[in-house]
């Protein structure tokens, strides 16, 4: 049987719907609090934000961005169950039966009730749209896309959906397709979104909720939950670029947790429209020629034109409509007057009972003086641009709603007992008096949503403390009127305080203690008519301001006055501690007076002139701006920059101030943050920083004091510093990227004891931080500045003119002082600065060595003193010293002048009194010395000239030595990282060759020995190019067995194993620094033996030796931990002779030693790598034997071998670098040798020998290793 499509519809809709909302699940990954955020538009979710990042809880990794623009959800109930559609009507589903009231704003305060007069459930369907008691003030209606036009723009269109209820909440589990309770229904909203190609759109809206890490899952992925039921679908039309809805949520199915369908009703919007119409009345078209209207009791009147209208009468028109049942208010209707406007004229009291009044022109609505009507009803609706003078009260015990864009104008008379809630457009408060001289505009008044403004005509028309903001708020206009205020009721940062009338100025007091106000005062446009005063009536009261001001002026009369930032409240009443708004506050004029107390707080940026008086305190927390100017107007005034962790962790822990700072008082820096300086500072009592650091980019003409551990940085000027112990200053400190180098000015600098300057330094004169002092640098000789430099650049060869030597034009100028000083005023930290493998060093250039052209100090000339950092230049005994400039010549004093060469000679010229002729002639104007005078050309010679007095003859200078070589010094790690590969090699092989010998017996043994020795390895290069002699010191323990076939066939096997354990030690002999390193080894080694009875043998050997250790320097201690394998290979042949109680064995053999050395990075940052070539070694010698009894079991047999050793390949390479530089130096690779050793071996019984060797190795070449090594041992047979 085939069934028609309406009825296969209602059966499937009968099946779902005795399913409960319920299954859906929020994603395991993603925070719960972003669903709840997103649910209340908390947080990063604020209405109309674009491309929201939304975070895994689990790793804190993006997951993504929502697709859409983030929907404004103020029109879904606090519970979650309908949808404002039309300013008295939501939508929901009818088997959500049981609720009668609802109410908006997630539980705002001040927020309005309403009560359903009338469900209106569909006749088919899980849908209805149940009408209210009033128009509702809490948020805009949201359009509505009816099932055809979303079925017909389909996702092509509506690109993106969302949706936020109150049901049971439950999270995936993080393993598994199951869901983890986590609160039942009711309590809290959740929301998110869904991607479009997750939605079906059939006869029901379908999605599933596809779990992390399927491409269907928005970052919000959320389903439907038990109790969600009603809850809306919104769709966003990429068309027409708003949100609308879509649908009510009224069931799910399926199973799991990820694949469970949701299911929601599309809007019935043929229903909805009747629904709407229902409770209309028909609109009144009046004519503004057509004399007033008349708003009568049986029907609205103009000239001929009857209209009728619906509302409650009798006794009933003068009584609250919350008076009247819910029958009776459903029959009343909304009213709409869209004529041409003019006079409405109420003839008796009008109650239109829930029904909306709605004004599309300007009306008048006023009484008749006889009948002194009233007003009550659902609300009123003014359209935009449209203005309604409205002079009727309301009733006592109702609120006025008052909706739409246009104006409403208060303007009755008297005292008005009826409360106004404010949800959109404007109303002016301007009641005229009435009886007694008394009025009043309302009793209390409400500004709810965010929308409204309320304009005060004059500072009567309502108590200050009647005054309410609700769900996001919205604007008081004081309109040139003062206010007083004890307490500000708000719920959040929406409320605003603003004076907009532009010809008269309003002054808004604030006199209570221990609020907090998250609202506004003022706005940039009309900020200088609006002025704000403190003057709580107790000395210790405090108010806290955290949304922001635009004032006139702000005067704090006495407490404590706080201005902050917002810290964000998020769902839940949860707050983050990395959470803020920033706040503006900007103030023309604050005035403090005397004793009273202004706090800025975290994310607080205060713009004005502030005037602290007596005894009165500034106090700035962290992560604060100061701006403007701050006149210290006593000796007692205090600015105290408090700059440590409060609340807050957003950010750095930093304030800083642009203010020009004067006066007679003292700023006090305390906790340990940054305070920036930007301004002039000038006031009399100066800085004391007692803690922290301290950016100075401006100018100080005052004193400051650094205390204990504080550290000064930055750009500017100061008149005088003092440093305390363990103070620094560090120009460069937490600057911005972008601020390049810092140069700090100091007319005088104290330092009193361990005081230290720090520079970056990227190794140009441009890239380096600077310190300049003008006046003096008083410091202690025995106790120096310590200067610290942070190398951030590649290095730079500061030999420029590569004469070998430190020039006073070379380098980098780092500090310099135009007055008193010395060359033990500064000292380098740690003897050296390290790029790469390079070492630099501190030159100090007193007055006169210094260069005129380097000056940077305040005057002229080369008479002061700066401090450069250079490559050390050092020779062979480590001496370093910077050249002396040779100074300008100047001429000889004489005590008679020289004759000039045009003057006629003397014919005999007396000697100066003082001196006594010399019998040698004295030499002419060029100072060359003559046998015999030679007449000048132009002179008549002369036959014995007398000296002149100023010259004495020298004697043959003795010919001058060469200078010592001198070239740029390495860090002193890197004379042990060079003679690494060389020691790790010769060490190995001395090991290898101990244990062979352990291990040579004729008969299958076990053996244990320990051994220790020493090499002296003489470098191939010269000091010049860095050649490094380095001694050795060695120790450790063998042990293994060897394993020998039958002893009667002529040809015997045999297979040795052993391992080593030992400990080593190296010491370079450097002029660059002291360096040593220590190292653990370990390793195994195998041989397999053959011989002949003929006398032939030949051995081959494997081995592998692990090195791990430590290099330190005297100035640094431990600097790197390198790690290092050698794998050898080997074979050796040889053939013996016996004669009597000898044996001769020749021998030749080849070996191969692999190295492989880690690659690391020490201390200094400067990083180690080799390249090392492998290539055989060759070897050939005699080894002989004497046994003092071969037919005896005990007896003594000596062993002797000589043997050459030559080595072939390349030498190995150090490279050290320092990021993309490097500088590569030759090792060692040991040099030819000569070996000689002896050992004797006594045998105590069949099986047990004793045994003890000594061996010396000689180099044969320039380059060599000269080693030696003792072993003792046993063996035991088996």
């Amino acid at each position: 049987m085939k069934l028609s499509k309406k009825p296969l519809a209602a059966i499937i809709f009968l099946l779902l719907a005795q399913m409960p909302a319920r299954g859906g699940v929020m994603r395991y990954d993603i925070a719960i609090q972003d669903y709840r955020d997103f649910a209340e538009n908390r947080g990063k979710y604020a209405p109309g934000a674009e491309n929201i990042p939304v975070y895994r809880r689990t790793d804190g990794g993006l997951e993504g961005y929502l697709n859409a623009p983030m929907p404004d959800l103020g029109m879904v109930a606090s519970l979650g169950y309908a949808t404002i559609v039309a300013p008295s009507h939501v939508i929901g589903v009818r088997h959500n039966g049981g609720y009668k009231n609802i109410a908006f704003g997630n539980n705002a305060k001040f927020a309005p009730t309403y009560k359903l007069i009338n469900r209106n459930n569909a006749p088919t369907g899980d849908f209805h749209a149940p009408r209210l008691n009033k128009v509702m003030v809490d948020a805009a209606a949201i359009p509505v896309v009816t099932r055809a036009e979303l079925k017909q723009g389909g996702t092509a269109r509506y690109t993106a959906f969302a949706r936020a209820g109150g049901g049971t909440q439950q999270q995936e589990a993080a393993t598994g397709n199951t869901a983890v309770p986590v609160a039942s229904a009711y309590k809290w909203k959740s929301g998110g979104m869904i991607l479009s190609s997750a939605v079906s759109l059939d006869t029901m809206i379908r999605w599933k909720n596809y779990g992390a890490g399927s491409p269907h899952a928005s970052p919000l992925s959320l389903s439907g939950l038990g109790g969600d039921s009603g809850s809306p679908v919104l769709a966003w039309d990429s068309v027409d670029k708003e949100w609308k809805v879509a649908g009510v949520l009224f069931a799910t199915a399926g199973g799991s947790a990820n694949n469970r369908q949701t299911i929601a009703h599309y809007v019935d919007s043929e229903f909805l429209q009747q629904v709407l119409a229902n409770a209309r009345d028909e609109n009144v078209t009046d004519s503004a020629t057509a004399g007033d209207i008349h708003w009568q009791d049986d029907a609205i009147k103009q000239g001929a034109k009857n209209w009728s209208w619906h509302g409650l009468t009798g006794s009933q028109a003068t009584l609250a409509p919350s008076q009247a049942t819910l029958d009776q208010l459903d029959a009343t209707k909304d009213l709409r007057f869209n004529g041409e406007g003019g006079n409405i004229v109420l003839e008796q009291a009008v109650n239109m009972g829930a029904g909306k009044l709605q004004f599309s022109s300007d009306y008048t609505v006023r009484s008749t003086t006889q009948a002194n009507a009233t007003w009550a009803g659902g609300g009123v609706e003014v359209d935009k641009n449209k203005t309604v003078l409205w002079q009727v009260n309301g009733l006592k015990g109702d609120a006025l709603h008052k909706i739409g864009a246009g104006t409403l104008y208060v303007n009755a008379s008297g005292v008005n007992d009826g409360a106004l809630n404010a949800g959109d457009g404007t109303v002016v408060l301007a009641q005229q008096a009435g009886d007694g001289n008394k009025k009043q505009a309302f009793s209390q008044v409400t500004l709810i949503s965010g929308r409204p403004t309320v304009v005060l005509k004059d500072s009567e028309q309502i108590a200050p403390d009647n005054i309410r903001f609700g769900y996001r708020g919205g604007t008081l206009d004081v309109n040139g009127n003062s206010l007083t205020f004890k307490d500000i009721q708000h719920n959040d940062s929406g409320a605003r305080i603003v004076n907009r009338n532009s010809e008269a100025a309003a002054k808004i007091t604030l006199a209570g203690s221990d609020k907090t106000f998250l609202g506004t005062f003022g706005d940039k446009n009309t900020a200088r008519n609006l002025s704000l005063t403190y003057a709580p009536q107790a000395t210790n009261g405090n108010w806290t301001l955290r949304g922001g001001a635009s004032l006139n002026t702000l005067a704090i009369e006495q407490g404590e006055f706080i201005v902050g930032g917002e810290q964000v409240k998020h769902a839940g009443m949860a707050y983050f501690s990395d959470d803020w708004l920033e706040k503006t506050y900007d103030i023309a004029t604050v005035d403090v007076a005397g004793s009273a107390t202004l706090t800025l707080k975290e994310h607080a940026a205060l713009t004005g002139n502030t005037r602290i008086g007596k005894a009165a305190t500034l106090t700035l927390w962290d992560r604060t701006a100061l701006a403007g100017e701050v006149a210290l107007q006593d000796s007692d005034s205090r600015l105290i920059a408090d700059i440590q962790e409060h609340n807050s962790t957003m950010g750095e822990t930093a304030s800083h101030i642009t203010a020009n700072i004067y006066g007679d008082g003292k700023v006090e820096k305390t906790g340990s943050g940054l305070l920036t300086l930007s301004g002039n500072v000038d006031n009399a009592q100066g800085i004391d920083v007692a803690a922290g650091s301290l950016r100075m980019d401006g100018r100080m003409s005052s004193a400051m004091t650094l205390g204990k551990e504080t550290v000064l940085s930055g750009n500017g000027r100061i008149a005088s510093v003092t440093l305390a112990d363990s103070a620094t200053i560090a120009p460069g400190a937490r600057a911005s990227d972008s601020s390049g180098a810092s140069t700090l000015r100091i007319g005088t600098l104290n330092a009193v004891n361990s005081a230290t300057v720090a520079l970056n330094s990227g190794f140009t004169q441009a890239t380096t931080d600077r310190l300049l002092i003008d006046g003096d640098l008083n410091s202690a000789e025995d106790n120096p500045i310590t200067l610290l430099i942070n190398a951030t650049g590649v290095w730079q060869d500061s030999d420029a003119n590569q004469n070998s030597t430190a020039d006073n034009m070379e380098g980098l100028s780092l500090i310099q002082v135009g007055g008193k000083a010395s060359a033990n005023s500064i000292k380098l930290a740690n003897g050296y600065v390290a790029r790469g493998a390079w070492a630099y060093g501190l030159y100090a250039f007193a007055p006169g060595h210094a260069s005129a052209k380097a000056r940077d100090v305040q005057g002229e000339g080369d008479q002061y003193w700066d401090y450069r950092l250079q490559n050390i230049m050092l020779n062979a005994e480590g001496i370093s010293t910077p050249v002396a400039p040779t100074p300008e010549p100047a001429p000889e004093p004489t005590p008679s002048p020289a004759p000039a060469p045009e003057h006629k000679p003397e014919p005999t010229p007396a000697p100066a009194p003082e001196h006594k002729p010399e019998p040698t002639p004295a030499p002419t104007p060029e100072h060359k010395p003559e046998p015999s005078p030679a007449p000048a050309p132009e002179h008549k010679p002369e036959p014995s000239p007398a000296p002149a007095p100023e010259h004495k003859p020298e004697p043959t200078p003795a010919p001058k030595p060469e200078p010592a070589p001198i070239r740029k010094a390495v860090i002193p790690q890197v004379p042990a990282y060079i003679s690494l590969p060389a020691m790790m090699l010769n060490v190995d092989q001395s090991i290898a060759s101990l244990l062979t010998d352990s291990a040579r017996d004729s008969r299958s043994h076990f053996f244990m020995s320990g051994y220790g020795g020493g090499d002296s390895y003489h470098a191939s290069g010269s000091f010049t190019n860095y050649g490094y002699d380095f001694k050795t010191r060695y120790q450790g323990w063998v042990m293994g067995g060897r394993w020998q076939t039958d002893d009667e066939s002529a040809n015997r096997y045999a297979l040795s194993l052993g391992v080593h354990k030992g400990s080593l030690s190296l010491k370079p002999d450097a002029a660059d620094g002291a360096s040593n390193g220590s190292f653990k080894t370990r390793g195994l080694i195998g041989i397999l033996s053959w011989q002949h009875d003929n006398g032939l043998m030949a051995d081959i050997t494997l081995g592998y030796t692990r090195f791990k250790g430590d290099v330190a320097t005297d100035l640094r201690g431990h600097v790197a931990s390198p790690q290092a394998a050698v794998w050898r290979a080997g074979a050796e042949t040889g053939k013996s002779w016996r004669w009597a109680n000898h044996r001769f064995t020749p021998l030749a053999g080849i070996e191969f030693q692999h190295l492989e050395i880690d690659r690391f990075t020490d201390k200094d940052k400067a990083s180690v790598r080799y390249a090392i070539s492998h290539s055989p070694t060759f070897s050939v010698g005699i080894r002989h034997e004497w046994q003092s009894a071969p037919e005896r079991i005990a007896g003594i047999t000596l062993n002797n071998a000589l043997r050459l050793r030559a080595v072939t390949g390349n030498a190995p390479e150090t490279i050290v670098g320092s990021g993309a530089q490097r500088a590569t130096f030759q090792s060692g690779k040991g040099g030819n040798q000569l070996t000689v050793k002896s050992g004797l071996d006594f045998a105590a019984t069949e099986n047990v020998s004793f045994n003890t060797h000594v061996k010396y190795q000689q180099r044969l070449e320039h380059e060599g290793i000269s080693d030696w090594s003792v072993f003792g041992g046993i063996n035991i047979r088996y």
